[in-house]
């Protein structure tokens, strides 16, 4: 079920997606846990947890998964309502209409690298358009969302490996012509963590 924050919360979480990850000293006497030693090679998996999508001031919280290999994030069921929902002219009937698209899959290419202390691996992303066809009434429309990445994702590892990442939908085209009066949705994936073997 979906529940809405306030807008205050979501851009504390925004704001902790672009925190750069470093190891804590041992000999600081505090309970702060310690990032752990990471491979590049430990970041691929599956990983499943709670995305807050954004827009305008209102956020919805849904469980998402998506799996990590070879530079590739890949969706089976990306969350698709907030897009529909911009460019359907009956809202009563977003849920509906999400339901007849059925589950949408979503791929995004990235450069990894390890931090300086190796204690977090960077994701650089790069996003492309998400196509949909969306029935209304008797006609399909042809949705483009331009998808970017505002900031580096984070893969970390404090006894559990955690990836953090955020995806924004900045403009939307209906048949090849741009929706006017957009409000940008904001997918921030955090933190997600990865399943064990």
């Amino acid at each position: 079920m979906n529940k809405v924050i306030r807008t205050k919360s979501f851009m504390l979480l925004f704001s902790l997606v672009g925190i750069s990850f470093a190891s804590c000293s041992s000999d600081d006497n505090s309970n702060m846990p310690v990032n752990e030693s990471v491979t590049l090679e430990e970041i691929n998996g599956a990983y499943t947890g709670k995305a807050k999508i954004g827009q305008g001031n209102v956020v919805n919280e849904v469980n998402a998964a998506f799996l990590v290999k070879e530079n590739v994030l890949s969706f089976e069921e990306f969350p698709i309502k907030e897009i529909v929902g911009s460019v359907i002219e009956d809202k009563s009937k977003v849920d509906e209409t999400v339901a007849k698209i059925g589950k949408v899959e979503y791929k995004i290419d990235f450069k990894a690298t390890l931090n300086n202390t190796k204690t977090a691996v960077i994701f650089d992303f790069t996003p492309k358009a998400l196509e949909l066809n969306v029935p209304e009434g008797e006609a399909v429309k042809k949705v483009v969302a331009n998808v970017v990445a505002p900031v580096q994702g984070a893969f970390v590892k404090q006894g559990i490996s955690v990836l953090s990442f955020q995806v924004d939908v900045d403009k939307i085209t209906v048949d090849g012509t741009e929706k006017g009066e957009f409000v940008k949705i904001k997918y921030v994936f955090h933190p997600f963590a990865k399943k064990s073997k």
